[in-house]
């Protein structure tokens, strides 16, 4: 993970063994009475089956570092709680709504409350655990970021940690780890826990915020003014089509001048560049739910307003993290 902060490559938080068994059973009673009910299964009960987990704890957040030898399933029911899983060595395979996606070192995977969780964890895979209280976590996303936690809804729930907002989780993290390993830390002693937590909150709700799909942030928010509200309403409706910024403040009933500050405060961007990323996340759209044999890009970036496909493989890669030849070959995760 190029310019990430050194991350252990074995288990996490050493220093904060919780368990280490080769009993399914025992590791059940010493984690899952701390965590949201679910079922574990060894894939293939012939393997080796050591496994440990270590455990370390701020006032509204748990981590948990786990390594497993052998590959193992777990399934749970609705989570009450925010979990990232964040793998550090080998591989953990996801199931979603729409099929199955692999989560490699240098990604995360987001589970929502409310979400399901279903995994595979490959042989010989570590990985850290974070589960966060959301209550505490809506509230501090409320009072930064202005936006609803609960109306979030993901590009998609694998994140990239190598670039932009995902690098600066990373480091956070890795930060975290550092200090949690350390016995002289401000962290250990809880002089600092509280700082560092809000340290951690930021960087995941700026890491959300970055991923969310179009027109979620802070356009439910309550106090947002009719005229930018009409104006978003317009461009969500009629995004295929030609739409000057002449006709956005046509439709707002306001001066461009008061429409474009509108739009600052609402969304951190001018009227006329919300539309092109609302052009940007329906050409994703459809490249998700596409077939890879018989889309062609160019098709799909002209349809949505993008005329060069070299010029909109780049602005792709900006927004989203990815080439939009990516996006055509995974599997979408949007219910």
């Amino acid at each position: 993970m190029k310019d990430i902060l050194p991350i252990p490559q074995t288990v996490p938080l050493q220093n904060h063994l919780l368990v280490r068994t080769s009993s399914l059973d025992e590791l059940i009673d010493r984690i899952y009475p701390r965590i949201d009910p679910r079922k574990t299964r060894f894939i293939d009960p012939g393997c080796p089956t050591e496994m440990s987990v270590t455990r370390f704890k701020l006032k509204h957040s748990q981590f948990y570092g786990v390594s497993h030898q052998a590959p193992i399933q777990t399934q749970s029911t609705p989570l009450s709680a925010l979990q990232i899983n964040i793998p550090i060595r080998g591989m953990l395979k996801a199931y979603g709504p729409q099929g199955e996606a692999c989560v490699n070192p240098g990604e995360a995977i987001v589970y929502l409350p409310g979400d399901t969780l279903k995994l595979d964890w490959a042989a010989n895979t570590s990985a850290l655990v974070m589960i966060i209280e959301p209550t505490i976590f809506e509230n501090y996303l409320n009072k930064t970021f202005d936006s609803q936690f609960y109306q979030m809804k993901l590009n998609s729930p694998i994140l990239k940690l190598t670039e932009g907002p995902g690098l600066g989780f990373a480091n956070t993290i890795s930060l975290l780890l550092a200090e949690a390993e350390n016995p002289h830390s401000l962290l250990i002693g809880n002089v600092l826990s509280d700082s560092f937590e809000e340290l951690l909150f930021g960087s995941i709700g700026n890491l959300f915020v970055s991923q969310q799909s179009l027109a979620s942030i802070r356009y439910s928010s309550p106090g947002i003014p009719g005229y930018v509200k009409r104006a978003v309403d317009y461009i969500m409706e009629y995004t295929e089509q030609d739409i000057s910024i002449s006709d956005l403040v046509a439709v707002s009933n306001v001066s461009m001048r008061s429409l474009q500050s509108g739009f600052a405060k609402q969304f951190n961007t001018g009227p006329m560049t919300f539309l092109k990323q609302a052009r940007l996340q329906r050409a994703r759209d459809e490249l998700l739910s596409a077939n890879p044999e018989e889309t062609h890009i160019i098709d799909v970036a002209t349809k949505w307003g993008f005329y060069h496909q070299s010029n909109f493989a780049k602005i792709y890669h900006n927004y989203f993290g990815e080439l939009p030849t990516d996006t055509l070959r995974k599997i979408s995760w949007d219910e």
